[in-house]
């Protein structure tokens, strides 16, 4: 962490725990002499999230750095169609006429108003809370989400000497897709809203952003702001400049009203909430989650309730299904990313009924074999171009029916799916995909990406594992040897490649050893086996059946060790590899170029301890080994979006995290191997 005011408190000692003493939440604090170093402070970012799809962050001083940044970014077709609303609030406390900023803004030249330089703490208490000190005057700025609606609560609270004291917040807006940065436009119009307490700004037919506060006079001043700077879209290599509208002004009278709550919301039907109701209401939830998970240390309740934070309402209204959303801020919900995450969010922490509306929706979708591979962030479309999503839907499938044995379920609703996706691989389907003659599956060709490792910019495909894919092959060995457990459970008659199970896996056996480095090939095809050392040679080894065991499989784990194993995830290649890549930066075509070519990933853990637990000959030793991976995968909480785990890391030291903020898969794992093995 390398900040002497950087600290980790327990909050609400109080509340009873299930299992005795007390349910403990993870809280973070960070002092004024961390938030002074402005590059630290911009780097790590908060994140409340409300169920739908939308969400609330931006970095620990309130400054936007990227174009999904926002105070409420909304979910207008949950979990889909997200738009970046309310961007910030312009912050200025007024004492004996003085002005002081509290807001901070970056620009090309620099920072107006800078206001960090006032900001005595940030703090995640469990939710975020910002408090700035003025002479003798503290105020104090705390948020929270409505869980299921597209509404963001902002309240200050001022103490000390407040005559004649003035708070005038400003509010800042964008109205735009969060995938594309702003510019100044002629359609944007607001007006006031209420009796001169707030302001209404069109979104679309029918629909308004509504912002308003509990006190003070609001003042209608549109005036475009432009060319603000966010910092980590220029990282990236992408455009990063955006024009913002200032609406007005909400002035309140702090000697009359030293507390003041900022609301903005897309709805006006639904009924007003205080501050405190919406905080007690966020509060009560998490203490709830954390009551049926039971986690064992402050570390494992960071997770539990980061897991949260992906499992989405899909769709409007009560009877909606649940999905998972693959990560924060820009993935939307990806069949492969929640048949993974599956386990760790929903399984592994007492979610049994969210994890059958998962299931059963993505049943639902499974279409010639195949499950939706991702849909596309209009709501309208779904992608049907992956190979392994439909084969991880059995392994989650599979997890579920072992944790609680719901044989109606698997009879109704999740073999007629598993049924489906083995019978129309065994025998063809899109892409190619199908058995070949020794029963392994063979998908694609040299220009389609179909598993995990799918990154392709033009026509240039960086990881071209069309064929016999190893980690393709093992969950479909594993689904052959579940499918034969559950017809014999249900009294079902199997699909005809289950019978034929045994002599597939020793098929794969065949095909994929590589006697002379002692571990898998990664992908066999016409032209020849790849001997590329990849981590998804470990699924082999990890899965349920796997179909690598013994000595072999120590072997398999020995070599990802020494050469893709590192403190936050697994390499995708080696450093010796001359392909390898060992940062994630620049542009689109250098950051794909780099994501499946030496990044590390953190999801990849799972299956490494796995495997290391599944081939251990000391057990004691592996689970040390294991404990140590945990142990410093977790320090993350502290990186990124505070509580979670990002999606990706340099797979050079010092492994800086990149990727997505808050990665579904990434929490799920470290969870699931936390618990399953009591790390």
């Amino acid at each position: 962490m390398g900040k002497s005011l950087l600290r980790h408190e327990s909050a609400d000692p109080s509340t009873s725990h299930p299992t005795g003493g007390s349910r403990l939440m993870w809280t973070y604090v960070a002092g004024h002499e961390a938030l002074q170093d402005v590059q630290w402070a911009l780097d790590r970012e908060y994140l409340l999230t409300n169920g739908l799809g939308g969400y609330s962050s931006s970095s620990l001083l309130g400054c936007d750095t990227r174009r999904y940044h926002g105070l409420l970014v909304a979910a207008l077709k949950p979990p889909l169609d997200r738009r970046v609303l309310l961007s910030h609030l312009d912050e200025i406390l007024v004492l004996a006429d003085q002005r002081h900023s509290l807001s901070t803004v970056e620009y090309g030249d620099g920072f107006f108003p800078a206001g960090y330089a006032l900001l005595e703490e940030f703090r995640l208490d469990p939710l975020p809370t910002w408090r700035w000190r003025v002479g003798d005057v503290q105020l104090t700025k705390r948020l929270v989400m409505v869980h299921g609606q597209n509404c963001v609560l902002i309240q200050y609270a001022a103490s000390g000497p407040l005559s004649e004291a003035r708070l005038i917040l400003s509010p800042f807006v964008a109205m735009r897709d969060f995938h594309h940065l702003g510019h100044k436009r002629r359609d944007l119009a607001p007006d006031l809203s209420g009796a001169a307490i707030g302001f209404r700004l069109p979104i679309d037919e029918g629909r308004f952003l509504y912002i308003h506060a509990t006190d003070g006079q609001a003042e209608l001043a549109p005036i475009w702001y432009n060319r603000l700077h966010r910092r980590q879209e220029a990282v990236r290599g992408q455009d990063y400049l955006e024009d913002v509208l200032r609406v007005g002004a909400l002035t309140v009278d702090l000697s009359a009203s030293p507390s003041v709550t900022v609301t903005a919301n897309v709805s006006s039907s639904q009924e007003p909430v205080t501050f405190a109701e919406a905080r007690e209401g966020e509060l009560e939830r998490r203490r709830e989650l954390i009551g049926l998970a039971s986690p064992h240390d402050l570390r494992e309740q960071a997770l539990v309730i980061a897991a949260d934070q992906f499992l989405v309402q899909r769709g409007q209204g009560d009877e909606q299904p649940v999905s998972i959303l693959a990560g924060y801020p820009w993935f939307a919900d990806w069949g492969r990313d929640a048949m993974i995450a599956l386990r760790g969010l929903c399984i592994e922490t007492g979610r049994l009924d969210l994890a059958c509306e998962v299931l059963s929706l993505f049943a639902g979708l499974v279409n010639e074999g195949m499950l939706p591979n991702r849909f596309e962030d209009s709501g309208d479309q779904v992608s049907y171009n992956s190979v392994d999503s439909a084969l991880w839907f059995i392994q989650a499938a599979e997890a579920l029916i072992r944790e609680t044995r719901y044989r109606d379920f698997l009879r109704d609703t999740l073999w007629p799916a598993a049924a489906e996706i083995i019978d129309r691989y065994y025998r063809g389907t899109r892409f190619n995909i199908h058995a070949d003659t020794d029963g392994l599956i063979v998908a694609g060709d040299a220009g389609t990406q179909l598993t995990w490792m799918d990154a392709k910019c033009g026509d240039t495909v960086f990881t071209p594992r069309w064929g016999k894919a190893v980690e393709i092959n093992a969950l479909w060995v594993s689904a052959l040897h579940v499918a034969a457990e559950w017809a014999h459970w249900l009294g079902l008659p199997p699909p005809d490649a289950v019978r034929h199970r045994q002599d597939i896996a020793e098929a794969f056996r065949r095909v994929f050893w590589n006697p002379s480095l002692g571990c898998l090939y990664d992908c066999v095809n016409e032209r020849g086996a790849d001997a590329t050392i990849r981590p998804n040679q470990l699924f082999a080894v990890a899965l349920p059946h796997a179909p690598v065991t013994g000595e072999q499989g120590r072997q398999v784990v020995d070599v990802v060790r020494r050469k893709l194993l590192t403190p936050f995830g697994l390499r995708t290649l080696p450093q010796d590899d001359p392909n390898y890549r060992g940062h994630y930066a620049g542009g689109w075509f250098e950051r794909d170029g780099a994501y499946h070519q030496g990044t590390a990933w953190a999801w990849l853990l799972g299956a490494y301890v796995d495997a290391l637990m599944a081939t251990a000959e000391a057990p004691s030793v592996a689970r040390d080994e294991a404990q140590q991976l945990v142990d410093a995968a977790l320090g993350n909480l502290d990186d990124g979006a505070l509580g979670s785990i990002n999606e990706i890391f340099d797979g050079d030291a010092p492994h800086t995290p990149r990727g997505c903020v808050a990665q579904a898969w990434s929490v799920a794992e470290l969870l699931r191997v936390k618990r399953a093995y009591e790390l």
